[in-house]
């Protein structure tokens, strides 16, 4: 294994969100092995405070694009092609259309009444538009930070918002602004965004990437209207795939995902920059994905293989329960944490 360049690493000895120094080891030796890109082992770290982990050492900023060569925001997503995965997708249009007023196609007329009475569609339906309020009276102004390739912007956008989008991959931003969105190059925690100019800021699977989130939040406070809504996503440390799977989870990520977060540590980061009325959603239940994903890599397989084989029926077992325990019993347990909140009153 390569090293990553000495020169190029920047020491973490405080804890990100609580700045405690006391830490226990949590997981040593670990290597992308997800898009096999980045050099270097990495050391996860748990702290004893807050209980959330983070990587000692990190990448610079100078030198972090090194582990995104290869990563999966460069191109479109792969759109499903068979029958159920249309017919779904129809249905969801025609859901949309009737909350937001849209005019999404292909669309099932169905699909407005029957999604509202199966909870798991219409939790997928609602994970997808990232919970945005619905039918806005006025033209409200959206950001996704972290945006990728655009998907989610070009769909905000045809549900009538005007959506604006950052990405630090020069790759990625190329890609999205060919369709058309408004997206700019830049990082976090300085956004370049004009301040309290936002209704509503998304940041899905984003907050886990950067050092420093304490910062990262009181941009997004900076650039939200007063009373605007804070929507991020990110792997739960505490979910029942991590238990399963230890260091062979996919949810780690090494050395893209610097600060890894449970339900209580991530709550907490929202309250101590002042936004309220937190509402933590039910994610989609991916622990099928997840338990596959971890299961690939667990055998030194390439997770996004599709020639490495499915879930063996004992995992697919497991991930089944993991999901009706997340559902029923246990949501803290999910394998995403998904959370929103408002911004302080000014």
């Amino acid at each position: 294994m390569t090293p990553w360049p000495e020169e190029q690493l920047d020491s973490v000895t405080l804890c990100p969100l609580c700045h405690a120094p006391e830490r226990t080891v949590l997981h040593e030796g670990l290597t992308d092995r997800i898009f096999f890109s980045a050099p270097g082992r990495w050391t996860l770290y748990r702290c004893t405070r807050c209980h959330c982990a983070y990587l000692d050492p990190i990448p610079n900023q100078a030198s972090i694009a090194l582990a995104y060569q290869n990563y999966y925001t460069h191109g479109a997503e792969p759109s499903g092609t068979s029958w159920l995965g249309r017919l779904k997708q129809s249905l969801l249009n025609d859901y949309f259309n009737a909350h937001y007023g849209s005019s999404l196609s292909p669309h099932s007329p169905l699909g407005r009444w029957l999604i509202p009475l199966l909870p798991l569609l219409k939790n997928k339906a609602d994970m997808q538009v990232r919970h945005l309020p619905c039918s806005p009276q006025t033209p409200k102004v959206l950001a996704d930070i972290g945006c990728g390739n655009g998907d989610f912007l070009a769909l905000a956008a045809r549900l009538g918002w005007d959506a604006w989008g950052t990405d630090m991959d020069p790759q990625a931003v190329e890609f999205a602004r060919r369709r058309g969105t408004k997206v700019h190059c830049s990082g976090l925690p300085d956004t370049g965004l004009p301040a309290h100019h936002f209704d509503y800021v998304t940041l899905s699977h984003v907050i886990e990437h950067v050092p420093d989130p304490r910062a990262t939040l009181r941009e997004m406070c900076r650039i939200l209207k007063p009373g605007g809504r804070l929507w991020v996503a990110t792997p739960n440390l505490d979910s029942f795939g991590h238990e399963r799977f230890g260091h062979h989870w996919r949810g780690l990520e090494p050395p893209r995902h610097l600060v890894l977060f449970t339900q209580a540590t991530l709550s907490q980061l929202f309250k101590e920059q002042g936004f309220t009325h937190l509402t933590v959603h039910l994610p989609e239940l991916p622990s099928r994905w997840l338990y596959q994903s971890s299961h690939r890599i667990e055998q030194g397989k390439d997770p996004y293989d599709p020639q490495a084989g499915s879930l063996p029926l004992p995992l697919f077992l497991q991930s089944l329960l993991a999901d009706l325990r997340v559902m029923f019993q246990t949501p803290e347990r999910s394998e995403f944490l998904t959370i929103s909140a408002q911004s302080p009153e000014r």
